[in-house]
Formats: structure tokens, sequence, C-alpha cells
């Protein structure tokens, strides 16, 4: 809907399932208004015992201003909050936070902590660019995966250095990649990595301070007012407002297309019922998505 979607990933290669809610606050403002992320990944079957790369990154035209962060060696700790103004939209707040107390962070073994230099994991490691408006959609490839590339090849030779060739179960050690934790001057793209084991849930938000200011002569909020806005579409507001959400969009949908009516006189051994309703859904989703696309 218009406020509200919801995504689920797959992923048999890595053994992961990945979930993305989205919540959109004032979805009419003329700014378009504040949104939320919410992010969980749990391992397929089994439990994962191999850590997960999550990166995020924010880009911005060049013609907005952003506050630099702070650039901190080992990487940042705690909630990553990016701020700054861009023409059309304003004012603006984005955070990345943890959205549940058992996220747990990887543990290198005592032998792999032998080697030089490790990431340090329980940061948030980060990566700021200025990129042309028209190359932002390459970052990945032209910046994120060379990065990664070096950081593996250090830690690669760290390890040759030390003399570690095994951890504790007789694998090669586990040499994590992260970013550099570097800021370019005048940079409009910001990535940033958690390195964490499944299950794990993390909470995008980008507040636009016009969608939360009533006062028109006002163009920023207050700090204390924005840490307030913040709170009220992420963590535990956010974790209600998606429920709402979601049954809300379940009564509409039922109602629109009369599902469960329709399941009942269609038997197809094997299958449950909300297996179909799930089939039904994903269906309706890509027949929009192949509309808006194409059209």
């Amino acid at each position: 809907g218009v406020s509200y979607g919801k995504h689920e990933i797959v992923d048999r290669k890595l053994h992961v399932r990945i979930l993305a809610d989205l919540y959109k606050h004032n979805p009419i403002h003329e700014n378009g208004g504040s949104w939320s992320n919410r992010f969980g990944i749990t391992a397929l079957g089994a439990a994962l015992n191999d850590p997960v790369s999550f990166f995020y990154y924010f880009a911005f035209p060049k013609e907005c201003t952003i506050t630099p962060i702070k650039k901190i060696k080992k990487g940042l700790e705690g909630t990553v909050l990016l701020e700054g103004t861009c023409p059309e939209t304003g004012y603006f707040t984005a955070m990345m936070t943890d959205a549940s107390t058992t996220n747990k962070i990887p543990k290198f073994d005592s032998a792999t902590k032998k080697i030089k230099d490790l990431p340090d994991l329980t940061k948030t490691h980060f990566m700021g660019l200025n990129v042309e408006n028209e190359n932002q959609w390459t970052v990945i490839d032209q910046y994120v995966k060379p990065a990664l590339g070096r950081s593996h090849s250090k830690l690669f030779q760290n390890m040759l250095a030390s003399g570690v060739k095994e951890d504790l179960s007789g694998h090669p050690p586990r040499l994590i990649s992260t970013l550099p934790n570097t800021i370019e001057e005048n940079s409009n793209v910001f990535i940033f990595q958690r390195v964490v084991m499944p299950p794990f849930f993390i909470d995008v938000s980008f507040l636009s301070h016009k969608s939360f200011i009533e006062d028109n002569r006002r163009k920023k909020l207050p700090k204390k007012k924005m840490k307030e806005a913040l709170e009220s579409i992420s963590l535990q507001k956010l974790t209600t407002i998606l429920e709402i959400k979601e049954r809300e969009f379940d009564e509409q949908f039922n109602q629109a297309f009369n599902i469960n009516e329709r399941i009942s006189e269609v038997d197809i051994k094997d299958v449950s019922n909300g297996e179909l309703v799930k089939f039904a859904k994903a269906g309706f989703s890509n027949m929009l998505g192949g509309m808006g696309y194409f059209h």
C-alpha cells in the first residue's frame, strides 16, 4: 500500500531468510514524509553458525549538505545517526539501530585472535564517498567490493605473518572483511556494515523534519523533538505499527478477493490454506510490481 509494504527473500545459498518491512509516515506530505525499514534475517533450517554482513547505504544528490560524521578508525558504536539538508526535503535525520536486544555479535576464537588488526565486530563499519549523481547506483561494484577485497587481502597477509594456519576446529581462520571506516571530503553516499549472527533485526529510519513540524515557520526539529519523532517510527513503536498494518492488509486482501472462500473450493494435495494465501499474495505483489515497472 501507500504506507506499508513487506518483502521476503529466501537466499538458499546463504541459508537465510530476509524479511524487509516498510512503513511510511505521512506519505502524502509534499516532501514524501518519513519512513522506516525493519530488516530481519533468520537462518533456514538448522541454526546458522556463520556470521552475516548486513550493508545499507544512503545516496544523496550532490546538492545536499551532509553533516560530517566523526571518523573513528575501529568503527561507530551504538546507534548511527546521519544528518543533513536537501533542497527538496529540507532537514533530515537518518538512523540505523538494533531492533532487538537479542542480536548477537560473532566472536573470534583464541587462535584467530592472534592475527593482527582484526576488525572490531561490535562496531558499525562505514565508508563515505563523493559520487556523481548518475554513478550512485554503481557504488557496490565500483567501491564497496574493491574495498572489501583490500580488507580481505590485508587480513590474509596478517594471518600468514602471524603463523596461524587453522582455528581451534582445525579449519582455516575465519577472515571477515569490513569497510575501511573512511570518509571522503564532501561525501554524499554513505555505506554502513554490521556483522552479526542470525537471527538479528535492524531498523533503518529516515526522518524528514518537515513531516513532523506543524509550524511552517520552523525548518528543523529541536534535538528533543527529533529524538521523539525517531522513536515514534522505530523500535517498539514500529513493531506495533507493522503488526497493525499487516492485519489491515490481510483484511483488505480477503475482502477484495474473497480469498478464503476461493481457497476452500480448491483441493490441492499436500498444500495448506496458509501456503495458498501466501502464494496468492505473492502473485498479487508481482502483478502490481510488473505494472509499476512497465507503466
